[in-house]
């Protein structure tokens, strides 16, 4: 069932490596900023 497929994969580059790194630095720090936000706006009646 194995079947041959012409293309080629991607190869990790140094430049590659660093688009990956800055996209995964902004993504956990727009997550922490969405966590710290949800803490701040829970009513403090309980």
């Amino acid at each position: 069932m194995s079947e041959h497929h012409d293309h080629s994969h991607a190869v990790v580059t140094e430049e590659n490596s660093k688009k990956l790194m800055v996209a995964l630095g902004l993504t956990t720090t727009f997550l922490i900023v969405e966590v710290v936000a949800a803490f701040e706006t829970i009513p403090n009646s309980v």
